[in-house]
């Protein structure tokens, strides 16, 4: 068994059977700070979740430090994902950002779930280190149901995969338990098409045309801070177009609802 002793800044292992806590990461002496290398000259800084893989890798939710740690077997502490600096952003993992993680765990295919607690989100890294959003919508908390892109959380503390694309999250700030179903979620994709999804031209100086196969019914843009910048519904037609004429140069990424499918596009004003 494994804990984080968080006001020891410490990571410690307790063997049951021979009734032995030991210390795995961090060194009990110096006070809490940020440093990898051997267990034994590693610092942490309020270390919170706890979750070990199937090669008995421990992974951490370094509150303090806003970084997910990693202690091999061999008790060598690294840093996967974060930059120590609390923030946002997803991307590869040593440009990351989180702020106040908190809950980790890690699937039987290996990516790691972070509950980042502090932007009120859920945090996916998979097997390249790579961080993405998969849940909540960044520094907004509150208590809303629905897709994930529109789903509002309140504060997560814990994420744990239960099979089937599907995640329980302990929602600390509305005192629940959510689930979210990962079958209904929507990817960022750095292409002009996704699915029978068209944009052109892309990158535009402020005018997007988008035609689907099916109907569209409804779209969402959001700019780089997942801030929505335009929404409307109800068009029921196979083509659109936005204009982006008061949004300033940038990345933005669009929702689309046509048919029974959920698109999103990553689209660049220039």
């Amino acid at each position: 068994m494994y804990t984080a002793d968080t006001d020891g800044a410490v990571i410690r292992k307790i063997d049951l059977q021979e009734e032995i806590v030991s210390t795995i990461g961090g060194n009990g002496i110096l006070a809490a700070g940020y440093q990898d290398g051997p267990a034994a000259e590693s610092l942490f800084n309020t270390p919170r979740g706890i979750a070990v893989d199937d090669q008995l890798n421990v992974y951490v939710g370094d509150q303090g430090n806003n970084a997910i740690r990693k202690i091999t077997p061999e008790g060598i502490v690294s840093t996967i994902v974060g930059s120590g600096s609390a923030g946002y952003k997803d991307g590869p993992g040593g440009s990351a950002e989180f702020d106040g993680p908190k809950g980790v765990s890690v699937d039987s295919l290996g990516n790691i779930y972070v509950a980042d607690r502090l932007n009120f989100v859920v945090r996916k890294i998979d097997t390249s280190l790579n961080v993405s959003t998969i849940a909540g919508i960044p520094g907004v908390s509150g208590y809303v149901d629905g897709s994930l892109i529109e789903g509002i959380i309140g504060r997560a503390v814990y994420a744990l995969p239960i099979g089937n694309n599907k995640i329980l999250v302990s929602d600390w700030g509305n005192d629940v338990i959510k689930l979210i179903d990962l079958g209904t979620s929507v990817s960022s994709q750095n292409i002009e098409s996704l699915g029978n999804v068209n944009v052109y031209p892309n990158p535009s100086n402020r005018l997007f045309t988008f035609s689907s196969e099916e109907r569209i019914t409804k779209y969402k843009i959001f700019n780089n801070q997942m801030q929505v910048v335009r929404t409307k519904q109800m068009l029921n037609k196979t083509e659109i177009q936005v204009d982006l004429f008061d949004q300033p140069n940038g990345v933005f990424y669009i929702i689309l609802n046509h048919g029974s499918k959920t698109s999103k596009l990553k689209i660049i004003k220039s």
